[in-house]
């Protein structure tokens, strides 16, 4: 549960805490369900079950991303900053293919010595549309 991973800050609408999250049947095992957000239905996704962490995670806050009209809410269990990331340091994540790591993942980095994943917050959204709606 101690996994640093950090969005871009041009696809973050906001932070918030964490809302009441309604189960929907059929979602994906990392969708905990849908949230009231602004008056709008909104995915919400744990993003420790999504990176496969085998802890169950503890969030208290969302971080909402947006592409258009489609909206996301990203469970965690802190935010624990908002800087800038020189993304030319990025690494590619090791053991992934370019196709596997185009879905979620940008790259990994350090921040204060330690592992950042830097996941590509629209094309979590686009992953989350593309699952809820098959079948």
């Amino acid at each position: 549960r101690d996994r640093r991973c950090a969005v871009p800050r041009s696809e973050l609408e906001e932070t918030m805490r964490a809302l009441p999250v309604e189960r929907v049947s059929g979602m994906p095992a990392y969708c905990l369900g849908v949230s009231t957000i602004r008056g709008a239905l909104v995915p919400v996704i744990d993003l420790g079950a999504l990176l496969g962490m085998q802890l169950p995670s503890l969030p208290t806050r969302y971080l909402t991303l947006r592409e258009g009209q489609r909206k996301l809410a990203i469970a965690v269990e802190e935010v624990l900053d908002c800087r800038h990331l020189d993304t030319s340091s990025l690494t590619p994540v090791p053991g992934l293919d370019r196709a596997s790591r185009q879905c979620i993942l940008d790259g990994i980095s350090s921040m204060e010595g330690r592992l950042l994943i830097v996941l590509r917050g629209l094309h979590l959204i686009q992953a989350e549309n593309t699952s809820v709606t098959r079948g």
